[in-house]
């Protein structure tokens, strides 16, 4: 049985601690709840110079020079992803990209795509009365008709009135994300 190594205990000494910072295996052991103690005390740095330190992390890497990070020399900061870059040979990628960018961008989709849209975003286009696909100019007009129409102040304060503006004002913001979404 080791005696704990804290003045004045007579507990067994069961957690192992270095008993200096020059010498980490050199080992003596604590209670545990002087091991806490020790733990909230301990600094592994303590009384050592900048040589020493220095020193210390040349032996853990065992005097090897070390490498820079990156992919042969490059820097990790500057370095492409490869993938992205490999040699598309029959261009089936960057055509389908391009043709997808154009319909995005002009707002043409297939009757299919038109449907597969998720089911929040044709609760919201329901609510709001509109059909997708919508510019964000056409939405913002159509959405401050319906405020005009359906403002509880307009309608003497209606409740059924305002529940309905709170789901205006909802629908408005998942037509607005679902179009940033697009771009």
């Amino acid at each position: 049985m080791k005696k704990c190594a804290w003045p004045n205990c007579k507990e067994e000494g069961t957690f192992a601690a270095p008993k200096s910072t020059k010498d980490i295996y050199d080992r003596q052991y604590f209670c545990q709840e002087h091991i806490k103690e020790f733990n909230k005390r301990w600094n592994g740095l303590d009384g050592m110079s900048d040589d020493d330190i220095f020193a210390m992390q040349t032996k853990s890497t065992w005097n090897r020079p070390t490498r820079r990070f990156g992919i042969h020399g490059v820097s990790a900061k500057t370095a492409q992803f490869t993938f992205a870059n490999a040699e598309d040979l029959f261009t089936f990628f960057k055509q389908r990209q391009r043709e997808e960018n154009i319909r995005k961008s002009y707002g043409f989709y297939t009757e299919e795509e038109a449907e597969e849209v998720t089911p929040d975003v044709q609760e919201a286009c329901d609510i709001l009365s509109i059909k997708l696909p919508i510019d964000f100019a056409t939405l913002k007009k159509t959405y401050l008709a319906l405020m005009k129409k359906h403002h509880p102040d307009l309608n003497k304060g209606s409740k059924k009135e305002e529940d309905h503006v709170k789901k205006i004002n909802v629908a408005f913001q998942i037509i607005q994300d679902y179009i940033k979404n697009l771009k």
